[in-house]
């Protein structure tokens, strides 16, 4: 059997291994692997890869590498979700193993931490050289084991397979390195035989052979010590194996408890939504209830059984939405973000992957999650430039979302006050249903916004006068005014206040900037500097 095995790397290519049938697990497509691989001039090292394909036979004109392991009994991700990545490197110009690396966690890519344990002495002089001085480094350390990486600088490129080859003779043993950072695990006691003395060793053997199983923390709790679980293990009667826990999410102060009823607008568009599977846009003035609107519709699919994944800008700017979505459907939320640490990201991966929840919320790193029976996805702010990744490779999630819900063939909803004109022209086209809320929940009125031509207002320095005559009358009245000024610089833009004409780059036709202290007019796109000008040229 061979498999098909990419990379994280800006390579656009797949690279076939043999599978030896030594590997801890069967293959399958989603599965990572240590595979070692030449790459970039570099002697070959012990690199993560995936499974992007599993075939029986290949025709190659050179021996093949085999697989050095498989250690998930579990695929990262399923085969529909791997023609979403296959899009998304075709789509934003990058490899498949950089896509499918982008929205991995990072604690399932490992970097040689791998230990090989000697299980019987053997006689060097009986081995192949490399094999030889395999055994010989093992038999020189007291613990009888050495990482991978202290043997491959010892034997060379050849130790991978000849400790493959002493796997197969059963000399040695090859074990994942545990890491702080790596996924969440919990370890189990489990029940061997009942060959031990001692009266609570028999009492700690009683009970497992009763459950089967243990927590080893619950071992503890009960007042076994280590000496007793060292003890068992020893003589063989019990083992420890370690399997993947979730993690809870990180508590927040802020409790949103409220009953909230849909209008008959709101009810409307809902009952809409819900009729027609598809791509729909929802739309409507800020304040008139779109989250409560969306965040019912999701209710609605997790009743029926379906996953949820609900996306925004930026998680940790908006805890008011995760108090509302926790209000809904309590705090079993999946939360997926960058700012969580390499443990979180994977259990909550694993957490999708294995449907112990059914809503999840996170920010543009979420678009890709395994959710088992997905049935909806949101969109929040669907205008929002966050959801563009800006480094290589990029992408925008809001597209991701789309595609992978026509690929699905399930809803996707976009969600915004002011759509972007992509959406626009989708909707105008009839490719996404648009809907609407029209009026503001409880009748408030809208804020007033007044526009100012620049360049026929009077000015005052920086104001203009209707600005300033305002900001006057709202101090007088005894309120406060708040003023945002977006730019670098002592003067944003210079330009003419008669007709309007404005300074530009002359390499990169954006408009130019007059920092004060060096006295220069600089280009914040190229770096060019310029001199001051205070006459306009027309």
């Amino acid at each position: 059997m061979f498999v098909e095995v990419v990379f994280g790397l800006p390579v656009d290519r797949s690279f076939t291994y043999r599978v030896s049938g030594l590997e801890s697990h069967e293959p399958q497509v989603g599965k990572r692997v240590f595979a070692p691989l030449s790459y970039f001039g570099r002697a070959p090292r012990l690199l993560t890869g995936v499974i992007v394909s599993v075939k029986e036979k290949v025709e190659a004109p050179f021996k093949l590498k085999e697989l050095f392991e498989i250690p998930d009994p579990y695929p990262l991700f399923r085969e529909e979700e791997l023609s979403l990545f296959r899009w998304v490197a075709d789509y934003y110009c990058c490899s498949l193993g950089e896509a499918i690396f982008k929205f991995i966690p990072e604690a399932f890519v490992v970097k040689e931490e791998l230990t090989v344990k000697l299980l019987k002495e053997v006689k060097p002089s009986s081995l192949p050289l490399a094999q030889a001085k395999v055994v010989e480094a093992l038999l020189a350390s007291d613990t009888r084991s050495r990482k991978i990486t202290y043997l491959r600088k010892l034997v060379g490129p050849g130790v991978y397979q000849a400790v493959s080859e002493l796997v197969r003779k059963k000399v040695v043993a090859r074990k994942l390195v545990a890491r702080k950072d790596s996924v969440p695990k919990e370890a189990y006691l489990t029940f061997k035989s009942s060959d031990c003395k001692g009266p609570k060793a028999k009492e700690l053997l009683s009970f497992l052979e009763e459950k089967g199983e243990l927590p080893l923390s619950l071992v503890k709790e009960l007042g076994f010590s280590h000496y007793v679980v060292n003890r068992l293990l020893e003589r063989g009667c019990a083992e420890l194996i370690f399997r993947e826990k979730s993690l809870k999410n990180r508590p927040q102060e802020l409790k949103d408890l409220r009953e909230v009823k849909l209008t008959p607008s709101q009810r409307r568009v809902l009952e809409e939504i819900l009729s027609e599977p598809g791509l729909h846009l929802l739309t409507g003035p800020t304040g008139s209830g779109k989250m409560e609107l969306y965040l019912t519709l999701a209710r609605e699919f997790v009743k029926r059984g379906k996953g949820v994944l609900i996306l925004v800008p930026e998680l940790l700017l908006t805890p008011e939405l995760r108090s509302r979505v926790e209000a809904y459907f309590g705090e079993d939320v999946g939360i997926y973000h960058g700012k969580l640490s390499k443990r979180e990201k994977a259990s909550t991966w694993l957490k999708a992957l294995k449907g112990e929840a059914k809503l999840f919320l996170g920010t543009r790193i979420a678009a890709m999650l395994p959710i088992k029976e997905l049935g909806l996805i949101v969109v929040d702010e669907e205008q929002d430039s966050s959801y563009k990744e800006p480094q290589k490779p990029y992408y925008n999630a809001r597209e991701v979302a789309l595609k992978r819900a026509e690929a699905l063939g399930i809803t996707c909803l976009l969600v915004s006050a002011t759509p972007c004109m992509e959406t626009c022209y989708l909707a105008k086209e009839g490719l996404v249903k648009k809907h609407s809320l029209e009026r503001r929940i409880g009748g408030l009125p809208l804020p007033k916004v007044n526009l100012v031509d620049l360049t026929k207002e009077e000015r005052v320095g920086l104001f203009t006068k209707p600005l300033l005559e305002e900001i006057e009358r709202v101090l007088k009245s005894g309120k406060q005014a708040l003023i945002f000024i977006p730019r670098r610089g002592y003067y944003s833009v210079g330009f003419c206040p008669k007709c309007g004409y404005t300074l530009q780059c002359k390499y990169c036709k954006v408009n130019l900037t007059y920092h004060k202290a060096p006295q220069v007019l600089l280009c914040h796109l190229c770096g060019r500097r310029y001199r001051p000008i205070f006459r306009c040229p027309r």
